[in-house]
């Protein structure tokens, strides 16, 4: 089936390295025209949060809202996470008690959306914003109408409440993650869409094939009648910000001292930034933290401080929520991470990155 894409003349087709997709899937074709209108009524609300193209008329978007299932593509920074949840809300899908979940494949992910959308809505967090993780609920039952959560606790509510009645929209964050819980609740919520024409579905990746899911759940399998399509991919374009690649010279004995050695090296050479390094697991990060620990003895007296965190999907909540904070003046922030930082995550301050190329993935065994 071919893909219904937008983009400007001249400019990169949809699905490459600079696009993100969401697939919406809205039975009715009326809903998604009307949620479109309500944009422009967040300008004031969410003025020096959202992107650009969220505050514009997406005059592009609307010329094609009356399909009945749309596929948006937008770049990395769109901030979809964040804004697409609040024009849900304010558009009126969230009325008779109703609620926009949003999933995360990670926690931290889930906690720190929730905090920056319940700062711009100006709520309390666990009030009309929440999120509920394994362990924690911070939402309530009768007040919270935006919900960040992991897949694997909308999963357990399917268990409850298997048409998931209390949602009106679901949206499935960074599908491409591709978790268990991401695909079994693909799975289902196809199957309650049957049940449940009313409700509404996005699926949001970076990288993912967005034919691959429009295929999944458009129902008008031939394709010979476009206005019979119940899916539609719409795209919005972003930019790439400028980066420079380096690489060692050659292959190096360990990958964790090479990290340190470069934290150091571009910690006395380069001009102040936060440093991202992806690690493969709690292992080693606690190994290499204690490293720079010992060496932060033999910087000169005058050169600025290192400040050494780690991130990793263990860590306790409150530990992980260190990493937003804003480091002490005259002091680099570098966090040691794995690759729970890849995606989801929204680091302020990062200017450097030191990838030791490896990562840790469980898989089936042959034998």
């Amino acid at each position: 089936m071919p893909p219904m894409q937008f983009w400007k003349p001249g400019a990169a087709a949809p699905g490459g390295s600079t696009s993100r997709f969401l697939l919406v899937i809205t039975p009715p074709a009326y809903p998604l025209l009307t949620l479109l209108r309500q944009f422009p009524r967040s300008r004031d609300r969410v003025r020096g949060f959202a992107p650009p193209f969220l505050l514009g008329p997406c005059a592009p978007i609307i010329g094609r809202a009356e399909t009945e299932i749309t596929d948006l593509q937008a770049p990395g920074e769109a901030a979809v996470s964040t804004q697409i949840p609040q024009y849900l809300h304010e558009a009126g899908w969230t009325a008779q008690n109703h609620v926009v979940a949003c999933t995360q494949p990670r926690r931290v992910a889930a906690t720190s959306v929730a905090t920056r959308v319940a700062e711009e809505v100006g709520s309390v967090l666990g009030d009309e914003v929440g999120y509920s993780i394994r362990f924690e609920d911070l939402s309530s039952p009768t007040r919270t109408r935006i919900k960040y959560m992991t897949d694997g606790m909308l999963f357990r509510e399917t268990m409850v409440d298997p048409l998931l009645s209390r949602y009106s929209v679901i949206m499935i964050d960074e599908a491409h993650e591709r978790g268990a819980y991401t695909d079994l609740l693909l799975g289902l919520v196809k199957k309650i869409m049957k049940r449940r024409p009313e409700l509404r579905v996005i699926i949001s990746s970076a990288t993912i094939d967005a034919e691959d899911f429009l295929e999944y759940f458009n129902s008008n399998a031939d394709g010979t009648d476009r206005s019979k399509d119940d899916a539609m991919i719409v795209s919005l374009e972003g930019r790439m910000y400028p980066v420079e690649v380096c690489y060692l010279k050659e292959p190096c004995v360990d990958y964790c001292e090479a990290a340190v050695q470069t934290v150091f090296d571009m910690h006395l050479k380069e001009p102040p930034g936060d440093v991202l390094v992806f690690l493969t697991g709690r292992e080693e990060i606690d190994q290499v933290i204690q490293q720079v620990a010992d060496r932060l003895q033999s910087l000169p007296k005058a050169a600025p401080k290192i400040l050494a965190l780690p991130l990793y999907a263990t860590l306790p909540v409150e530990e992980q929520a260190i990493i937003f904070d804003p480091p002490p003046r005259d002091t680099r922030k570098v966090i040691f991470s794995t690759n729970i930082a890849e995606a989801s995550v929204t680091i302020d301050g990062i200017k450097y990155v030191v990838d030791s190329g490896f990562v840790k993935a469980s898989g089936p065994s042959p034998s």
